[in-house]
């Protein structure tokens, strides 16, 4: 089974190596390389790629905006890269995700940047077999396509944690950062700086139910 994961962050990477352990993983940093992957037709099964990336690598790019991570550039590369493949019939299936806390307001000083997200989203009609609420807002949910979306979830659904140079266990961050005043979770990472592990195996497991 061979997975594509675009993924900019060395440490998520890692943890992908870690917890999806006996899959053949194919790893691209940002969007120019990604898409060089997928013109180069490369094979996948299943592709599973970051909301906020970078369009090119830092010492690659002439702008700051170039290099610097954002929600559009995630979304634009989504649409026209992933998704077509799985439209497509090339991949068996796709997911998206990243960590909590992406959502956009919908009040009149967000409104225009709200806007152009749902812009850069019109072609995805489908959240397959995980509905998040901004997801579901922002894209819609129509059709049955096999796509898994784990973005903006609660600190308490992750179960696994980077602190200082280890990664942690839910029950080693219970133990750990267990206090009166806050939760454990909430506890490592809001106030300490822990980052929360993405859910790779997970998705996984739901794209090939």
């Amino acid at each position: 089974m061979k997975i594509f994961l675009i993924e900019d962050d060395p440490i998520q990477v890692e943890w992908a190596r870690k917890s999806l352990a006996g899959y053949d993983l194919e790893i691209a940093s940002n969007v120019m390389e990604g898409r060089e992957i997928l013109k180069a037709a490369s094979e996948n099964d299943l592709i599973i790629s970051d909301l906020e990336l970078s369009n090119k690598k830092r010492e690659d790019a002439k702008y700051d905006y170039e290099w610097q991570p954002s929600m559009l550039n995630g979304l634009e590369f989504f649409k026209e890269g992933v998704l077509s493949r799985l439209v497509g019939g090339k991949v068996k299936g796709v997911a998206m995700i990243s960590n909590f806390e992406h959502h956009v307001a919908e009040d009149d000083e967000n409104e225009s940047y709200y806007q152009k997200i749902k812009a850069a989203t019109d072609i995805l009609a489908a959240v397959g077999k995980h509905r998040d609420d901004y997801l579901v807002r922002v894209f819609g949910c129509e059709a049955g396509l096999n796509l898994v979306c784990f973005v903006d979830e609660h600190i308490d659904t992750y179960k696994n944690f980077f602190f200082k140079g280890e990664y942690l266990s839910e029950e080693e961050v219970e133990k750990r950062f267990s206090h009166r005043e806050y939760m454990p979770k909430y506890n490592c990472c809001k106030l300490r700086g822990g980052i929360l592990l993405k859910k790779y195996k997970e998705a996984v497991e739901l794209l090939l139910k």
